[in-house]
């Protein structure tokens, strides 16, 4: 922080110092908006990666998943049928922005 001495005193014959405030460099100020920069292109790239998704289409979305239906983790599978349950109810409903799950 930089002080400066006032013209004046305080009353009692002492001078007092006064903070001035921090003024950033120039390196900071150019810093700050290469990061600005930085995050918007990102934020407007972002929806065109998205477009080329494999497993989405205009009517569908795939997805997969392994679930253990049998055998000694079976138990897990629930898990899996809980799932299926879901997605089936998102497809009564009509989908996903029209989207049926696959």
């Amino acid at each position: 922080m930089l002080l400066r001495k006032p013209a004046g005193h305080n009353g009692r014959g002492v001078s007092t110092l006064r903070a001035l405030p921090r003024v950033p460099a120039r390196e900071e100020v150019l810093f700050g908006k290469f990061k600005l920069a930085c995050t918007l292109v990102l934020a407007l790239s972002t929806p065109s990666f998205a477009a080329d998704a494999p497993g989405v289409t205009a009517t569908e979305i795939k997805i997969g998943g392994v679930f253990p239906f049998s055998g000694p983790a079976s138990s897990i599978g629930l898990v899996g049928k809980g799932v299926l349950a879901y997605v089936q109810s998102i497809n009564e409903r009509g989908g996903i922005n029209g989207r049926r799950i696959n």
